[in-house]
């Protein structure tokens, strides 16, 4: 079943997620709209993820891209695993530490 429905009250739920930097390069130019997981943050349309760049050598980057979730996908159909999800997104665009004390996630 693909979910279409946010989160009662219009509330939503903000992930923080690591993102390797080679995929974290194709995401900040669009090149990766999608998110393939494993659901064990009940991830549900609407919320927001913050994908945190990381790096094997040097750890977080301290740079962040910001979505929405626009469509789920569930497991169990479509090849996707039980459990996991894929997720289409709408990227708000990416920031530095120094940028993130004036951004808020309930805003978009």
């Amino acid at each position: 079943m693909t979910k279409t429905e946010t989160r009662s009250e219009g509330r939503i739920a903000v992930h923080h997620l690591k993102c390797v930097s080679s995929v974290f390069k194709e995401k900040r130019i669009n090149n990766k709209p999608w998110e393939f997981r494993k659901n064990d943050r009940d991830f549900e349309n609407g919320d927001m993820i913050i994908e945190r760049e990381w790096s094997k050598e040097s750890g977080y980057t301290g740079e962040e891209i910001w979505e929405t979730i626009s469509l789920i996908v569930d497991g169990g159909q479509f090849g996707i695993p039980e459990g996991y999800v894929v997720m289409t997104t709408n990227n708000h665009g990416h920031c530095i530490d120094s940028e993130l004390s004036n951004r808020n996630p309930q805003s978009y």
